[in-house]
């Protein structure tokens, strides 16, 4: 598959991208070999103004620490410019031939935070992400990526049976959002997040988070229309409904909990 066409390129992140580039290139001078948009940009997705600009950076080799730390300040000199941020992992060539799960150490950026371990964002989707929709800034078109099925597929599940049952689970509790913009945001983030790695495990694809919407509105039984419209009015920039927001609230969570055990019984169905 071949990368995207840069007409598609949304100026604000062209911009954070083109000072990115500039900047590493006067610090690291040939140190970043590859840059890759993932995230809404690849998918389709990207919104000014509510999106974040999302990336895989790639080395020949690992980087040191010192590298790390002038890393750690060119981030800092792009967080001065505002929005979108610029939030990614640093991995070399041979990590992306390798299960992401299994490299020890990713430097990252996290809007505010950069770290020279711990970037989460090496994990299997991403790397479906490159290899499904390669949107290269820098680098090779289409780069070589690790693909397994069945890790892909149990990674996803396992994400819905941890973070986000226990998302599920938070929505019971004393600390769910009791604010309308609160729940506004929880609705499109827990709507789309379980959607996304339902339709990951299915189809092993990617999807952006209106697209879990629009395939939601088609998989799931009518019973969750409603849940899934709001989480697409949110998506868009809008208020959700002015359902009252604790019956709102139980629709969400009771909607996760649907799509884990449909996503469960789909995978056993694979085996």
């Amino acid at each position: 598959m071949g990368a995207k066409n840069m007409p598609t390129y949304p100026p604000d992140a062209r911009a954070v991208v083109n000072r990115y580039l500039d900047l590493v290139d006067r610090v690291l001078p040939g140190q970043i070999e590859g840059l890759y948009l993932v995230g809404s940009i690849a998918l389709g997705d990207y919104r000014a103004g509510l999106s974040d600009v999302d990336f895989v950076a790639v080395s020949g080799n690992p980087l040191a620490e010192g590298e790390l730390g002038r890393l750690q300040e060119i981030h800092r000199a792009l967080r001065l410019h505002g929005k979108p941020w610029f939030d990614g992992i640093y991995v070399t060539r041979n990590d992306l031939m390798r299960n992401p799960t299994e490299i020890a150490t990713v430097p990252f950026n996290l809007r505010e935070t950069f770290g020279h371990t711990g970037g989460a964002e090496a994990n299997p989707s991403v790397w479906l992400t490159l290899r499904n929709h390669p949107f290269a800034a820098r680098g090779r078109g289409s780069p070589l990526i690790w693909y397994d099925e069945a890790a892909i597929r149990q990674w996803n599940m396992s994400n819905l049976n941890s973070y986000w049952r226990g998302v599920a689970d938070r929505l019971d509790s004393a600390d769910a959002p009791d604010d309308p913009q609160s729940m506004d945001w929880e609705t499109m983030w827990c709507v789309a997040g379980v959607t996304r790695l339902h339709y990951t495990i299915t189809s092993l694809d990617v999807i952006s988070k209106w697209g879990a919407c629009v395939y939601a509105l088609a998989r799931f039984p009518d019973r969750w229309q409603t849940v899934i419209r709001e989480a697409q009015a949110v998506r868009c920039g809008e208020s959700a409904f002015g359902r009252n927001l604790d019956t709102r609230r139980s629709d969400v969570r009771a909607f996760m909990r649907y799509v884990i055990e449909d996503a469960s019984a789909h995978l056993s169905s694979t085996r």
